[in-house]
């Protein structure tokens, strides 16, 4: 049924009954009058339920008897018939006819009121009207269900409120750990080579103790993911309307809606939204419409769609993060080598956490690039697939010890941050000491353990993960080893000194800058050297 269509029904016979009043037939006019009476009672309990069949009746009544004349209780009569024409609307036209012809009928009856002459033909052309108008109106009103129907199917396969999609993603993610192993395998083939007995008697045992660290952290993965998603609640009820208000006003129209809060707080939301035909609204716009509390603030996640058009399509937002991460890298290969040893990483874990890493292999050149790029991309894998930085730099470890003929240490400098208490977790394998420059004041993080792949994880420093509550406008500033060492043997004194005299607050100019001064200590680059700087803003 196209909205109003029984308005533009009305307003014809309107035109009818102007024309023929115009071409003087009284007669006629009266009759079609009569008929466009009854259409706009039976239109108003239709379309508009108990309340419009009750005010088209009564309008349509005090019409007829100012213009047709009658008594005043036919009012009541009609007032009557639009009432149940309106009780009998689901079961469709047919019966909302036959509703009210027999109400009027009674109540005329029932007041002993004189039936006009003309009541019968009027309500035959008035019947006949009604029926072919827009006929398609019940198969419509299903083909709208269905389509609600569609409509929040869709949004519970978007929203991952329930355990399915969660564990779906749970398992394509250790899938892709798997497949990220096998690539180690085959870069690390040929290493183990004329080992005796009891160098492969360790390596069994050590790498029975690896595979059950493995377990125990899928275990516990599972384990946290089950725990936020019984703690996750639903809380569209206390929002929706607020919500779709905010909507309307832009002209975007939600089919469904769904908010959803975890045990910290934070909210997510899944919306199908569509706007008004022949426009469009970009998802990061309308994400700034969407309120629930005051201060929380929402943006499109990672895998939201970019536009909102005239055609439905699901949005997914996410309580916006209240710290940002801004970095810079600068580099230099040690002369002679076209490739660095030094691998690093700047990247997202999640909605919620991004990692700054740095790897230095042993060596310089490829095959310490190759070595140093695995483990980062291991540490990528295993924290993406929540294990925790100590769990995560243990398996590493376990690898490059076992699968290896001898020992070639990898250096690590990982730095977590969280960007919505903005507490960023460090841990330090053999790597260089860092910096946090929070205004004028340079202080140094540093980390006790050895590198990876010399000693088991059991006799290593179990203390090397200190944690910074980080301000907006703080500077972290990692470097590999080959930097550090241009400083010299006063090396912390000097770095302080230089982040300190830096007033540059773009994270790739003070890398580069801090890159310049090292280099004018010492111009002969003898090993790779990387700076990794990053800023940490408010949103």
């Amino acid at each position: 049924m196209r909205r109003w269509e029984w308005v533009k029904t009305v307003l014809a016979a309107a035109a009818a009954v102007a024309l023929m009043l115009f071409l003087g037939n009284r007669e006629a006019f009266y009759s079609w009058m009569e008929a466009l009476i009854y259409v706009g009672i039976l239109a108003g309990g239709f379309y508009g339920g108990f309340a419009g069949g009750l005010a088209a009746g009564c309008l349509a009544g005090l019409i007829r008897w100012y213009v047709i004349g009658g008594e005043l209780l036919q009012v009541a009569a009609l007032m009557a018939g639009g009432i149940c024409c309106a009780f009998f609307r689901k079961l469709g036209k047919g019966a909302s006819c036959l509703a009210f012809l027999s109400g009027t009928a009674i109540l005329y009856l029932f007041l002993d009121v004189q039936i006009p002459g003309e009541l019968f033909e009027a309500l035959l052309v008035a019947l006949a009207v009604f029926l072919l108008v827009s006929p398609e109106k019940k198969q419509n009103r299903a083909g709208n269900r269905s389509e609600h129907t569609a409509a929040q199917e869709s949004l519970a396969a978007a929203a991952p409120a329930g355990t399915g999609q969660c564990w779906k993603r749970l398992a394509d993610s250790f899938t892709s750990l798997a497949d990220s192993f096998d690539d180690q395998d085959m870069l690390l083939a040929g290493e183990n080579e004329e080992l005796s007995a009891a160098e492969w008697e360790q390596r069994f045992l050590e790498s029975r103790q690896a595979i059950r660290l493995q377990f125990a952290q899928a275990g516990e993965v599972i384990r946290r993911q089950q725990e936020q998603l019984a703690a996750r609640q639903d809380v569209t009820g206390n929002y929706e309307k607020k919500i779709r208000i905010a909507l309307k006003r832009r002209g975007i129209a939600a089919a469904c809606l769904q908010v959803l809060e975890n045990g910290e707080g934070r909210q997510e939301i899944f919306a199908l939204l569509s706007c008004r035909k022949g426009s469009h609204t970009a998802a990061q716009e309308a994400a700034a419409w969407f309120h629930t509390e005051k201060g929380k603030k929402f943006c499109p996640a990672y895998d939201c769609r970019s536009v909102i058009s005239s055609r439905p399509g699901m949005i997914h937002l996410i309580e916006k993060q209240k710290f940002k991460v801004l970095y810079g890298l600068a580099r230099r290969n040690r002369e002679g080598e076209n490739c660095s040893g030094d691998s690093f990483s700047a990247r997202m874990l999640g909605e919620d956490r991004m990692l700054l890493c740095l790897s230095d292999g042993m060596g310089t050149g490829r095959k310490a690039g190759l070595e140093s790029e695995m483990a980062v991309d291991l540490l990528e894998q295993l924290l993406e697939n929540g294990f925790s930085i100590a769990a995560a730099v243990s398996m590493i470890n376990h690898i490059l010890l076992n699968w290896r003929s001898s020992q070639t240490p990898t250096t690590m400098d990982i730095c977590v941050v969280d960007l919505y208490s903005g507490i960023c977790r460090f841990a330090k394998m053999g790597a260089a000491a860092g910096y946090l420059k929070r205004g004028e004041s340079v202080s140094a993080i540093r980390g006790q353990a050895l590198p990876l792949g010399i000693i088991p994880w059991e006799e290593m420093d179990g203390k090397m993960m200190p944690e910074e509550q980080l301000k907006s406008g703080d500077m972290l500033v990692m470097m590999t080893d080959g930097a550090a060492e241009k400083a010299g043997l006063a090396a912390d004194e000097i770095l302080k000194e230089l982040i300190a005299e830096c007033r540059l607050r773009n994270a790739e100019e003070m890398a580069e800058w801090l890159m310049d001064q090292l280099l004018m200590l010492d111009d002969v680059v003898r090993d790779d050297m990387t700076i990794l700087v990053a800023g940490i803003w408010s949103r």
